[in-house]
């Protein structure tokens, strides 16, 4: 389950910086992005309901007198029944479940009888049974419009990913824990196979442009209490240090990527914040057992 989670983080989190590249790596730009996407959720939405439409409303509605107030224009379904009358143009409107409960239907149109959706002005009429109220229908009848909700509010879900994974960077950081055996240390100056990320002094690189390197761990010759970080990039000859208080806190965490999840290290060394991944956790268990 966690790294099911993990994954669908990492992917949330791909798209943000799918988004942020394609717009220059600019984060302001993914946040306007963001809100572009819930304006065309708003858009429709805001039309919707602000149009005139009929409302929907049932027998019951009509003979409890249960109208919405200020609604005058409405829409009733049942069984269209023509009656006799000296004035002509009526029909009755019975309810499907209980067809002794009618609505009047006023109209000089020709209609069918049978079951029908009608709509018009409507007059509701205290009623047990029988009279319900009246309804001067509209010829044609406005039809039911069923809104696709859920599309509108695909452009805002999507927004809302892309604040989040925004905000969770890319790849995600979650934490880990070390591995419940003893590992021996790594020696003093050993190498270790890493890729690097974060902010070494004045050199600030991005969680997602982490660079491959090497990392030994050494105890500070002039500095006791503290540790010496040695950092040499892959086919570079520059030599990064960083000194770390010994049994200072670190953390254990998992680098969650799309397409894998790396053991990693956090680090927070005297003016710099770094996060070190390695290639399995048993490498990352040794650095962590020599810094403790």
């Amino acid at each position: 389950m966690a790294n099911l989670v993990d994954r669908v983080l990492a992917v949330i989190a791909w798209f943000a910086a799918t988004v942020r590249r394609l717009t220059g790596g600019s984060s302001r730009r993914v946040t306007l992005v963001a809100l572009a996407l819930f304006a065309l959720t708003a858009v429709p939405i805001v039309l919707i309901a602000t149009s005139h439409r009929p409302t929907d409303l049932s027998f019951d509605d009509m003979r409890q007198d249960r109208i919405p107030p200020n609604t005058s224009w409405g829409r009733l379904e049942g069984e269209l029944v023509r009656t006799s009358s000296a004035f002509g143009g009526l029909y009755e409107l019975h309810d499907t479940d209980d067809p002794a409960l009618y609505v009047i239907v006023v109209t000089d149109a020709n209609l069918p009888d049978g079951h029908t959706m009608i709509t018009g002005q409507v007059s509701p009429r205290l009623a047990t049974t029988g009279n319900a109220g009246t309804i001067t229908a509209d010829i044609p009848a406005v039809p039911r419009v069923d809104e696709p909700i859920w599309l509108y509010l695909t452009p805002a879900v999507l927004g809302s990913l892309l604040l989040l994974g925004k905000r969770l960077g890319y790849p995600v950081v979650r934490g880990d824990r070390r591995s419940d055996f003893f590992r021996a240390q790594v020696a003093d100056g050993e190498p270790v196979a890493v890729e690097w990320s974060g902010r070494i002094g004045k050199d600030v690189v991005g969680r997602g442009e982490a660079r491959p390197a090497t990392v030994a761990v050494a105890e500070a010759v002039d500095a006791p209490g503290m540790d010496e970080l040695t950092i040499v990039d892959a086919g570079s000859d520059e030599v990064r240090t960083a000194r770390l208080r010994q049994h200072a806190a670190i953390r254990e965490v998992r680098l969650c990527r799309v397409g894998r999840i790396d053991p990693g290290l956090e680090l927070h060394p005297a003016a710099s914040d770094i996060t070190f991944s390695f290639r399995d956790r048993a490498e990352r268990d040794r650095v962590v057992a020599r810094l403790l």
